[in-house]
């Protein structure tokens, strides 16, 4: 259960942000976690605007400076989902970034993007 947000101690600057090339980190070791799952993730009215009951999964891979990632998030409490995928190619330098939501009116992505009308 999360009934608040964290409360924060400093602020963040953008004074030092330069730009970079992305890379993803070359570790002595690659990284593979297969499935990691949380079935039940209790977020309070505090956090988001409104209570809600949440479902997550996601896998990740990092081997030699290339990745992919998926994350699966799911509305128990709704019938909304939330489905995240991205990979990296270190050779070709492609960054592929997928996203679906699929949400009822007045889900909650669309309160957090403040959309008019909250399809």
């Amino acid at each position: 259960i999360i009934a608040r947000p964290p409360i924060s101690e400093g602020g963040v600057t953008t004074q030092d942000a330069e730009a970079t090339d992305f890379a993803l980190p070359d570790l002595p070791v690659s990284v593979e976690i297969g499935q990691v799952r949380i079935d039940k993730i209790t977020l309070e009215k505090p956090v988001i605007g409104e209570p809600a009951q949440l479902s997550a999964s996601g896998s990740l891979s990092l081997t030699e400076g290339e990745g992919t990632a998926e994350l699966e998030i799911r509305r128990l409490d709704r019938n909304d989902k939330f489905d995240f995928a991205a990979s990296f190619q270190q050779e070709s330098r492609v960054l592929a970034l997928e996203l679906a939501i699929d949400e009822a009116e007045g889900g909650l992505v669309s309160k957090l993007l403040k959309i008019p009308g909250q399809p």
